[in-house]
């Protein structure tokens, strides 16, 4: 948690929940984030108490389909052919213009707050956009997240430099002793089916591979050591990259990216008590 960091504030995506069957829903949803039927199943639950969250959900999961699939209950329009492309497409507008409606109207963004630091999207491509902090809302709950890796996983309290120290006798308050920060990605993991994590400070090194002949370059990841720097990990995150080495090298950038995505759910999950995230 780094200087301007805040803490979260709000309520997580779906409320705290006393509701024992909107808890179980949520756990499935967690533990099977690629499968839209747990979801589909909470939005009836929630559509038939009026809450708009079940439409919302119902709206962003129709969104999701491949184009075609959504056209079902189309019809020609005064008599006229209409082309499954054209029905789909009108479909579409009606969609999103739903899913803007059900966001700004109800207020349903304050339901996936995690503080002022992380804005929430549901364009992929503002979320792609965002520099440092968002989360992109998808299918009804949060499925990425870009942050920085101080505020994801741990770093040393900027108060007491990591000593814990808070003058004579005292403890810093900010760190309650510990000299570190806790990062939100487990109590985000624990709230959300987050299925990828983008790290923004963090960047793989361009290196020579050892055959260079066939492939000149790759993308490297180095486990942390006295100092910090783009393409450094903390040891927790580096030994979840699956290899264990001084370093982790990739052909492309975007397979560094997917990995280190990957290992940052792992740490987070099993931090907030979770099994270990599917490979997809």
């Amino acid at each position: 948690m780094g200087p301007g960091r805040s803490e979260p504030e709000g309520d997580h995506v779906i409320q705290t929940a006393t509701d024992h069957v909107l808890t179980g829903l949520m756990a499935r949803i967690i533990a099977a984030p690629a499968n839209n039927d747990p979801r589909l199943v909470l939005a009836d639950y929630l559509e038939e108490r009026g809450d708009p969250r079940g439409e919302f959900i119902r709206v962003q999961c129709e969104m999701a389909q491949p184009e075609g699939v959504r056209v079902a209950e189309g019809r020609p329009e005064h008599g006229q052919i209409v082309s499954v492309r054209e029905i789909d497409s009108k479909r579409s507008l009606a969609l999103r213009r739903r899913e803007r409606e059900l966001f700004n109207w109800h207020n349903i963004e304050r339901w996936f707050s995690h503080g002022p630091w992380l804005r929430t999207y549901t364009n992929q491509a503002e979320f792609t956009s965002c520099n440092v902090f968002g989360m992109l809302v998808s299918r009804g709950f949060v499925e990425a997240v870009t942050c920085t890796l101080a505020d994801w996983y741990v770093t040393e309290c900027h108060y007491c430099q990591g000593s814990g120290d808070g003058g004579p006798s005292l403890i810093c308050h900010r760190c309650r002793g510990t000299g570190r920060i806790d990062g939100h990605g487990p109590a985000i993991v624990a709230a959300q089916p987050v299925q990828q994590v983008t790290l923004s400070d963090r960047r793989p090194a361009v290196t020579n591979t050892v055959n260079r002949l066939e492939n000149p370059i790759c993308f490297s990841w180095f486990r942390a050591t006295d100092f910090d720097a783009p393409a450094r990990l903390p040891a927790p995150l580096f030994n979840a990259l699956t290899i264990r080495a001084y370093r982790k090298d990739y052909g492309t950038e975007a397979s560094a990216q997917a990995a280190l995505s990957h290992a940052c759910l792992a740490w987070a999950r099993k931090a907030a008590g979770l099994p270990p995230p599917v490979i997809r």
